[in-house]
C-alpha cells in the first residue's frame, strides 16, 4: 500500500487523483460570491421588506378604522339600551321629582381634529303636575368619553344635505304615549 503524499498545497495526492482543500478552485478563482450577487441580495431584500412594510401599515390602519366604527355601533347601541331600560343612573341624580329624559351620544367634529364622543344620561327637574314639562333644569349624568385609537379622527359629519359641526343623538325611555313621525323633524321636548 503506497503512502500517501502531502504537497506544498495542502493536498492530499492518492494513487494520481487529489483533494484540494485550499480556497482556490482548480481555475484559480476565488470559490464564494461576488460583490455583485451579494449587491443584487441586499436589493431584492430590501425592496420585498419595505413592501411587506407597506402592505402592514395599511392593513393595521385599516383595522384601526374597523375597530372605531364598530366600536360606534357598539356604544350608540349601548346608548338605545340604556335608555329603552330606563336607567337614570346610581347617586339619586334622577330620583323624583326628576324624571328621565333619555341617553344622549355626543359625537363632535369642531375644527375636523376630534378624536373622542361622549355618552350621558340626561333628567330634568319636574315642576307641578305635570309629568313631563318642557321647562326645568336638565342634569347630565354617568358621562363617558370614548377616545377613539390612534390616527382615528372625526373630520365632517354629513345630515341628509346638512353638515353640521356636532350630532347630538338621544334616545328617549318608552313610555306609554308614544308618537310616531312620517318626517324627519325634531321630537318635541316632554
Amino acid at each position: 500500500m503506497p503512502f500517501l503524499k502531502v504537497n506544498s498545497k495542502s493536498s492530499i495526492v492518492n494513487r494520481g487523483s487529489s483533494i484540494d482543500h485550499s480556497p482556490f478552485s482548480i481555475h484559480g478563482k476565488a470559490s464564494g460570491f461576488t460583490l455583485i450577487e451579494l449587491l443584487i441580495v441586499i436589493t431584492v431584500f430590501a425592496i420585498t421588506t419595505s413592501l411587506i412594510t407597506a402592505s402592514y401599515l395599511t392593513f393595521e390602519r385599516n383595522q384601526r378604522l374597523k375597530a372605531a366604527a364598530q366600536k360606534i355601533k357598539t356604544d350608540i347601541r349601548f346608548t338605545q339600551n340604556e335608555a329603552l331600560s330606563g336607567n337614570k343612573g346610581t347617586g339619586g341624580i334622577c330620583d323624583s321629582p326628576s324624571f328621565l329624559v333619555g341617553w344622549y351620544l355626543k359625537i363632535s367634529s369642531e375644527n375636523g381634529e376630534n378624536t373622542s364622543y361622549t355618552i350621558f344620561g340626561d333628567c330634568r327637574v319636574q315642576t307641578g303636575s305635570d309629568p313631563c314639562p318642557s321647562g326645568g333644569t336638565e342634569t347630565s349624568f354617568n358621562p363617558k368619553v370614548i377616545v377613539f385609537p390612534s390616527g382615528v379622527k372625526i373630520t365632517n359629519l354629513t345630515y341628509g344635505i346638512q353638515t353640521p359641526t356636532s350630532a347630538n343623538i338621544l334616545f328617549q325611555p318608552l313610555v306609554h304615549n308614544t308618537t310616531f313621525w312620517n318626517t324627519i323633524s325634531t321630537p318635541p321636548k316632554f
